[in-house]
């Protein structure tokens, strides 16, 4: 089975490493580098989870948490932020968020966690 992740992130370099990080981890990617970008495409296959960055411009990240909660509330959502602090952490994870990521990344994490989405996917 093919497992997809989707990347939102405004970052144009942390888009492609994270791009290059999840193929290397040997998941297909999607790259959006706005939420509106990402909410205009509907075509193939859902992703099996969305990474999303909490500050960007236009819609920010918490919002779009927000709406994908609302619009598909089984996808998986990993926040992403390189201002971590503890009142951010809470309102992703209130937003609908299932994990959180700060920047720079634990390599080992994010494995952790897509191999986690994946097995609760395949389960």
């Amino acid at each position: 089975m093919v497992f997809v992740v989707a990347i939102v992130d405004d970052d144009p370099d942390v888009l492609a490493g994270l791009g290059r990080l999840t193929r290397t981890l040997g998941y297909q990617t999607r790259l959006y580098e706005s939420a509106a970008a990402f909410l205009a495409t509907s075509t193939g296959e859902p992703p099996c989870c969305v990474l999303i960055d909490l500050q960007m411009p236009g819609m920010d990240g918490i919002d779009l948490i927000e709406v994908v909660a609302a619009r598909v509330p089984a996808l998986p959502v990993v926040a992403m932020t390189a201002f971590p602090n503890d009142a951010v952490r809470q309102r992703a994870l209130r937003a609908g968020a299932t994990a959180y990521l700060t920047k720079p990344f634990d390599v080992d994490l994010l494995e952790t966690y897509l191999a986690q989405i994946v097995a609760k996917r395949d389960g």
